[in-house]
């Protein structure tokens, strides 16, 4: 069975799926949360001639990786006024602070998401990660609740297609890496590894022209995402999403790029324990071999025009063994097939420093 279907999710795909929002909400009122793009993005148009404008309460703007304190604030604009739906409009943190604050102050509510990144797949996910003050430091938690997957999703193609270049290469690496991830996860299965699989015949397909700014294929690209957080949902990230928590809870680089600087390292860190699995893996990605694979993610991270070394984020030699510590959390480097030994790490981000 679809495990969206059993969740009784929905999922409207396509140019102007966006207009159909109010028939699906059936009158109820609607607290609206989004990113500080919203203002410019076509889709805020199509929303506002498609739902009345007294049934909308503005939440307000919400930036990237939310802190436990930006989910309290939430939840106090939520509790001024009854609504019968929270639907957030934005990346994978907009839509985790969303997720977050509606399972606080109004589980009951009904839970819709329009993405405007083809990313981090948040509206397929029970995930919310939120950054919790530890100490001195920002960590990054991972909150796991069955109701925050959303009730209804739009995928429209539209609330994509303004996306500036550095946002369509770091939400699209990020996808990568949920699908890689997940399919070696040690909690896959056939049906998340088919998912993953199809994300990333996907990606081989329009990635590149994505991130060379083409609109051709928007669709396919928030397909993709999609199914890369239908996968994690089933099979959790692992390895490269571990190492990125520290990266951004302490340097501010952003989550998407975080998780790509491991990845290629990654794929051919977990070779020997994809000597079954590894022909399916580079039969969707169009390549030959494992290292091809992980010779077409570094590609990928170069044509962003983002920087690929971790200096040119501001770290220094100093800055890695605390990375290193915060980075093994059960949760996350548990769920890999081969284990990563401390000092191993270190070795690897000395590579990429």
């Amino acid at each position: 069975m679809d495990p969206e279907r059993s969740l009784g999710v929905t999922v409207l795909e396509g140019e102007g799926s966006a207009a159909q929002l109010e028939k699906l909400l059936d009158g109820r009122r609607i607290a609206v949360v989004h990113g500080r793009s919203y203002e410019r993005n076509p889709i805020r148009s199509v929303l506002e001639r498609a739902i009345k404008p007294a049934s909308v309460l503005d939440c307000g703007a919400w930036g990237e990786s939310p802190t436990s304190d930006d989910v309290a604030a939430l939840c106090g604009v939520l509790r001024t006024s009854v609504v019968g739906t929270v639907l957030a409009v934005g990346g994978g943190s907009v839509l985790d602070v969303a997720k977050a604050a509606r399972s606080r102050c109004c589980p009951e509510t009904v839970l819709a998401a329009i993405p405007t990144t083809a990313g981090s797949g948040s509206e397929a996910t029970p995930y919310s990660s939120i950054l919790t003050r530890e100490g001195d430091h920002w960590t990054k938690v991972s909150e796991t609740r069955a109701g925050n997957i959303p009730g209804i999703t739009i995928l429209d193609p539209l609330a994509v297609q303004t996306l500036p270049p550095s946002q369509r290469a770091i939400s699209s690496i990020d996808a990568l890496s949920q699908a890689l991830e997940s399919y070696w996860c040690v909690r896959a299965t056939p049906e998340s590894r088919a998912m993953s699989l199809r994300c990333i015949q996907l990606l081989a397909c329009y990635m590149d022209a994505y991130l060379d700014g083409s609109n051709d294929n928007l669709q396919e690209m928030l397909r993709a995402a999609h199914l890369s957080g239908r996968a994690i949902a089933l099979a959790p990230t692992n390895l490269c999403h571990a190492i990125s928590y520290p990266l951004t809870a302490r340097f501010g680089i952003p989550h998407g790029w975080a998780v790509g600087f491991t990845l290629s390292r990654a794929v051919i860190w977990h070779e020997r324990v994809l000597v079954d699995l590894g022909g399916a893996l580079c039969e969707a990605a169009g390549v030959a071999s494992l290292g091809q694979l992980a010779d077409w993610i570094e590609h990928l991270r170069e044509k962003s025009g983002l920087s690929c070394q971790l200096s040119g984020w501001g770290l220094t030699d100093h800055d890695l063994p605390g990375v290193v510590f915060g980075s093994y959390r059960p949760d996350r480097m548990d769920l890999s097939p081969r284990s990563m030994a401390p000092a191993t790490l270190h070795g690897m981000l000395r590579e990429i420093l």
